[in-house]
């Protein structure tokens, strides 16, 4: 048995990231936790029901939405700047 083929097993207590926040740090993520906070107040809670009855995006919409987004771009890029525009495709 080789050495590559043997799992090795990781202690789920062992701490694996220290993080160490100074005052100026914590008071930044405050302050853009607010803003996100009273940016996002607009948005509606849904029920659980109301969740289910929504249309769900599968992998193909998901993608021709996104080609066409890009296209867009592409399209208001070249129309307010005179010239053709491209907008890196994602790979298919």
């Amino acid at each position: 048995m080789s050495f590559l083929s043997t799992p090795r097993r990781v202690p789920r207590s062992q701490n694996l990231i220290s993080l160490n926040f100074s005052a100026e740090d914590i008071a930044a993520i405050d302050s853009t936790l607010s803003t996100l906070e009273e940016k996002f107040s607009q948005l509606i809670e849904l029920s659980v029901e109301q969740r289910r009855t929504l249309a769900k995006m599968g992998e193909k919409t998901e993608g021709v939405c996104r080609q066409t987004l890009i296209a867009l771009k592409e399209t208001m890029a070249a129309r307010f700047t005179g010239r053709h525009a491209t907008a890196k495709r994602p790979p298919a």
